[in-house]
């Protein structure tokens, strides 16, 4: 009797043991997500009963939140485990799923996916996916995420915001606003014209970056109520639009919210969550109401506006429609075969990219100096899904400066010049690849550009990459790779 009294009390431990296991509180490391300077603690709330939740706040354009997205989202991995990530951009119910090409070492692997990662191609959850297996799920409502905001309505946003101007300041500004109407297209000259007035520019200011919807909605009400009916009723009903529009971005964030809370009411479990930097305070709000786990990890890229590694409007308008953000059609059409749809990873011409990619870094890892004849690794291959390296094209330029042609399966073809970098970089690991990424892409200097400003002043389109410690050098042209001098991309 005794023997049985004492197995009950010690299943009855056991049992305690257990369940204080699964209710014990992830420990996230936010003193290591935050020493090297890449993100700031924004806010947190640590006494919910879900979650937690690590918040990434993006802004959409920006590769360098994107590299500081993924070293944090390999931090999050390596130190707990957590591989699970919401994704603003896909709809409730969809997972991430792609091809994912076979690879002879991870470094391969990571080398190819970081330079896609770099141009813009893919974003840090898509890297993520293809390089950790992590599970990327949508939060988003089709219907919701489709409404997009009529060109009118902004139009219309910027009449209202010069007329408060004009209201407050007084009629005097009027011509100042007509002599600079012609320049308004140009953000330089935008903002010069908002910063007449003190309340109008801290109104725009809200308006593009804030991080509440709540908020960003009372200002423009206030807008209206400040202009009222000084303009006529088909610019006062295209402002409406734009009110509309604001509405249904706060009401995205909402069902994103609910959609997440759904998640973890299944499945109990720390997950990350990248959003746009405007929906921020409409998921801290919810999840306090809710119950919710949080950290808000801000990247510091948002900080750095206007910064030259952000996708310029031409290539966000491509990304935004499906397509590759190489903007030059002769280059594209090598990649394509026929176009697919979303998510950016499943384009045709982004999966032959990583392909591409793959077969420079090949070309890369054979011994250097290169010499005549080239002798070939084993496991070398010429083909890998379609491309081809021409091998009588591979032309030595010096010993670390090669030149050659490749091939797809269409018959069409790009030249390509794998070149030293000047600066000093060997992957080391993953970690260390991110922080190289980071620091390159924060960096402001005219020689950044200067391939790319050579190549346009020849009058001929190429693209260029970092790969590994190497620079990737790719166009129609054979004679203008060959006159470019070496520089860092």
């Amino acid at each position: 009797m005794k023997n049985k009294w004492v197995n009950s009390v010690a299943v009855l431990v056991i049992m305690l043991f257990a369940s204080c296991s699964r209710n014990e509180v992830i420990s996230i490391p936010v003193e290591k997500l935050t020493r090297e300077g890449y993100f700031t603690l924004l806010e947190s709330n640590e006494k919910g009963r879900y979650g937690p939740v690590i918040i990434f706040p993006e802004m959409h354009n920006s590769r360098l939140i994107q590299a500081e997205i993924g070293w944090a989202l390999d931090v999050l991995l390596e130190i707990c485990g957590m591989n699970t990530i919401a994704l603003e951009g896909m709809f409730e119910g969809e997972t991430m799923s792609g091809e994912k090409l076979r690879y002879e070492t991870d470094e391969q692997k990571y080398t190819v996916l970081l330079t896609q990662l770099e141009t813009g191609e893919i974003k840090a959850p898509e890297f993520m996916y293809l390089a950790k297996d992590s599970l990327v799920f949508g939060i988003e409502n089709e219907s919701e995420y489709a409404f997009t905001r009529p060109d009118e309505a902004w139009k219309a946003y910027l009449y209202y915001l010069m007329m408060s101007i004009i209201v407050d300041q007084g009629p005097d500004v009027y011509n100042s606003f007509e002599e600079t109407a012609d320049e308004n297209e140009s953000e330089s000259g935008l903002l010069d014209l908002l910063s007449l007035n003190p309340w109008t520019y801290e109104t725009f200011e809200i308006i593009t970056y804030g991080r509440s919807s709540v908020e960003v909605i009372n200002r423009i009400e206030e807008l209206e109520t400040k202009v009222g009916n000084l303009f006529p009723s088909y610019v006062r009903d295209d402002f409406i639009k734009y009110r509309y529009f604001l509405d249904m971005v706060y009401q995205r964030s909402l069902t994103m919210g609910e959609n997440v809370l759904n998640v973890l009411r299944r499945k109990n479990e720390p997950i990350a969550m990248i959003i746009g930097a405007a929906h921020t305070q409409d998921f801290t709000d919810y999840f306090n109401e809710k119950g919710v786990s949080y950290y808000v990890l801000e990247p510091n890229g948002l900080n750095a506006l206007r910064i030259w590694s952000n996708l310029t409007t031409a290539e966000y308008k491509q990304k935004e429609e499906g397509r590759s953000i190489i903007g030059d059609d002769e280059i594209v059409s090598f990649f394509m075969v026929n176009r697919n749809l979303r998510p950016t990873l499943n384009l045709t011409e982004v999966k032959n990219q990583r392909d591409f990619y793959l077969l420079a870094d090949r070309m890369i890892a054979i011994p250097q100096p290169l010499s005549y004849p080239i002798e070939y690794p084993d496991n070398f291959s010429f083909f890998s899904n379609g491309l081809r390296i021409i091998q009588d094209s591979v032309e030595i330029i010096d010993g670390n400066d090669i030149l050659y042609r490749v091939e797809n399966s269409n018959g069409d073809y790009l030249y390509v010049r794998i070149m030293d970098n000047s600066f000093d970089y060997r992957f080391g690991s993953l970690r260390h690849a991110f922080q190289e990424m980071i620091r390159r892409l924060s960096q402001i200097s005219d020689s950044n550009m200067s391939i790319k400003e050579q190549a346009i002043a020849m009058s001929s389109i190429i693209e260029v990459v970092n790969i590994d410690n190497k620079l990737c050098v790719f166009g129609k042209s054979a004679e203008t790779l060959r006159m470019l001098s070496i520089v860092t991309l």
